[in-house]
């Protein structure tokens, strides 16, 4: 599942599919909805090497008070709106995450994404 380009290589994994197979691999299923630290966390993973083929997509205006991605943006309002990312409890502000179905995208992954996701699911939580 990996295409080559001539100075690196890249994942083929969508967006959409890549966020998913991150959510569904968090050990709980509820995540702070509070999208700065959201796109912070994703910025930071993009950071490492070992995951920058993964996220190559995903380009960060670092100009204002957080990083903003608006793929990401558009991949978590995609989420959001498919009810994948439930926001029902009474304040709205924590994700209910419906991991059931993200993780048929996970599970569809070779056995060196599914580690590689894996790990940037845990190292995600780090930037809460």
């Amino acid at each position: 599942m990996v295409a080559t380009t001539s100075a690196e290589t890249k994942t083929d994994i969508r967006p959409d599919e890549l966020i998913m197979a991150i959510l569904s691999q968090l050990e709980d299923d509820t995540l702070e909805k509070n999208l700065a630290k959201i796109h912070r966390a994703l910025y930071y993973l993009k950071q490492n090497p070992k995951f920058a083929d993964y996220l190559w997509e995903f380009d960060f205006d670092v100009m204002g008070l957080s990083p903003f991605s608006d793929l990401l943006d558009q991949v978590l309002s995609r989420l959001e709106t498919s009810h994948l990312l439930d926001t029902s409890n009474p304040s709205y502000g924590t994700y209910t995450i419906k991991q059931g179905y993200m993780r048929e995208e996970y599970n569809k992954l070779h056995d060196k994404s599914r580690q590689i996701v894996q790990e940037m699911s845990k190292e995600l939580l780090e930037y809460f």
